[in-house]
């Protein structure tokens, strides 16, 4: 934010603007910590402010386009710090469950509704349908989807994202990611013999997705457009994608290179097993990493400086840093040493611990 030195190609007036200037976290003062000002400018894509006391209309010149708040306000741009944009954009474009917590019955149901409104799908194409409510909805295994009696493999990927449930036909489809023990950073739920009964958790449900749900370049590229601009319509212009693909970064790539990205894009790059194999590797593994992270960069570094285009545009950047630690009480592949989310009763005794993992 800066004064202004010349005239603003937009001018918002008539309301309340706060500035984001000064320390919210500060001793307490009046607007808590934050100044609010009456008008604010936008020139070459930079956000200005009158220099004396002519308020908005020292901003204004002749080609200056000038917006009537009528007692609204307008805040700074929502940050959000913990997403996965290209996840969300095909959540909003593809069949699902809605987050329902419906029961087993009620689960097939819904997912006979699907099949038979794409009835027209390719006979052997895959329905792919999010948003299924598993822990306080139904607990699913392939022998329950089969109940579905379609040959079209089927996978239900959780409300959560951290669990896969496949029927027999997409088991089928997926053999490779069910061959072999289980992997350090999650599991493979097996029956009484020891063989795969379609589900999977944590890492290797994120992988196994990731394959499944893979467009074309472009295709990735314009799911990712209508996502982020479900995300503007909620004022959100910054995000952290907490697990960037390399499909999700080509598709951001795409977007930055048509000045079509809208929203700015701090990537965390994820340290998987294959690539820490060991403890013994963790140091080669983060120096590799963040070579990787520093070579990476498309326009501005996400609100990290100056960029040198006259306009100031959202950029794509790797900024952080995954650890495969991202596991679920619920699905056993995470572990508490007391309760969480859970404030003692009235006798002061602590709430119960999580239920003890399955198998």
């Amino acid at each position: 934010m800066a004064t202004c030195g010349g005239k603003a190609d937009l001018v918002f007036h008539g309301g309340e603007v706060l500035a984001a200037e000064g320390d919210p976290l500060a001793a307490p003062v009046p607007g808590g910590g934050f100044r609010v000002r009456d008008c604010l400018g936008v020139r070459d894509g930079r956000v200005v402010f009158p220099e004396g006391r002519g308020g908005w209309r020292e901003l204004a010149g002749p080609a200056t386009e000038t917006v009537d708040l009528r007692g609204s306000a307008v805040l700074p741009g929502i940050v959000d710090a913990h997403l996965h944009p290209l996840w969300g954009a095909r959540t909003l474009a593809g069949a699902s469950l809605g987050y329902e917590p419906l029961s087993m019955e009620g689960t097939i149901g819904r997912l006979r509704d699907l099949l038979a409104r794409d009835a027209g799908a390719c006979p052997d194409g895959l329905l792919l349908v999010r948003c299924w409510q598993r822990h306080g909805g139904a607990d699913l295994t392939a022998a329950d989807l089969d109940a579905l009696e379609t040959r079209r493999p089927v996978l239900l990927l959780s409300g959560d994202c951290h669990t896969v449930c496949l029927n027999r036909r997409a088991m089928e489809v997926f053999r490779d990611f069910l061959a072999g023990a289980d992997p350090p950073d999650g599991r493979i739920l097996r029956d009484g013999a020891g063989r795969p009964g379609g589900l999977v958790e944590d890492g290797p449900a994120f992988r196994l997705y990731d394959h499944a749900s893979r467009q074309e370049a472009r295709e990735a590229a314009e799911t990712l457009r209508r996502g982020l601009a479900a995300l503007n319509r909620q004022g959100v212009t910054s995000v952290m994608d907490a697990r960037a693909t390399p499909e999700a970064l080509e598709a951001a790539d795409l977007l930055w290179e048509e000045d079509a990205l809208t929203v700015r894009l701090s990537g965390a790059w994820e340290l998987t097993p294959d690539r820490c194999p060991s403890p013994g590797d963790a140091e080669r593994a983060v120096r590799e990493a963040a070579e990787a992270m520093r070579g990476y960069r498309r326009g501005p570094d996400a609100g990290a400086g100056a960029w040198p285009d006259a306009r100031v545009r959202p950029g794509v950047s790797l900024r952080h840093l995954k650890f495969f630690v991202d596991g679920m009480p619920g699905n056993a592949t995470a572990r508490l040493r007391s309760p969480y989310l859970a404030a003692p009763g009235p006798s002061g005794r602590p709430a119960p611990l999580p239920p003890a993992p399955r198998g």
